[in-house]
């Protein structure tokens, strides 16, 4: 029952969608911090995410360790409540999944970021970011939020990200129109 309840929902939002991504590039960098740690993803801790996550999770996040992606936890009190994602290299990225995008030679992607629910409006999120250009402050750093996510919108502009570009993606019947505009001048 469970496999067909996920079929129909599959189907179903393939069927019509009609959302607007959000693409950011960092721009004026402003250090946020927070009382959480903030570690690497490695073999060792990735199972720490299961606080908050379930264990399908655990199978994604070593792929992503196995193509070279960094892995960001923060953690309360050892409890593991927020992970970000890295990837760079001219992998081929989904700020939307009907959107692919290819990195370019100096730019990197932040993606699959999430905060436990007890965790969130404590500057967690924007602090994670903050490592993570710290590491990178060489690169075009991106990263993609639904237009409708109002809080993940203010925590990466709060860092310094501004929007690059908007993806309207129109999904009807299974045909996608993509449209994407510009933001910056």
């Amino acid at each position: 029952m469970k496999t067909l309840k996920k079929l129909l929902n599959y189907i179903k939002l393939r069927l019509y969608i009609n959302e607007t991504i959000v693409v950011y590039n960092l721009k004026n960098y402003q250090i946020e911090t927070s009382v959480a740690t903030i570690k690497h993803a490695t073999s060792e801790n990735i199972k720490d995410v299961l606080y908050f996550q379930p264990q399908r999770y655990i199978n994604i996040f070593e792929n992503f360790l196995s193509l070279g992606d960094k892995g960001y936890f923060a953690y309360l009190q050892d409890k593991c409540i927020h992970r970000s994602w890295v990837k760079s290299n001219h992998q081929i990225v989904y700020p939307h999944w009907a959107y692919p995008y290819k990195l370019k030679e100096n730019e990197l992607f932040i993606h699959y970021c999430e905060t436990a629910p007890e965790a969130r409006g404590k500057n967690i999120y924007p602090h994670v970011l903050s490592n993570i250009i710290d590491d990178y402050k060489d690169k075009d750093i991106l990263i993609s939020v639904d237009d409708e996510n109002i809080a993940s919108k203010k925590g990466v502009e709060k860092v310094g990200f501004r929007e690059r570009e908007r993806v309207n993606v129109l999904i009807i019947l299974g045909m996608k129109f993509i449209k994407v505009e510009s933001q910056e001048l």
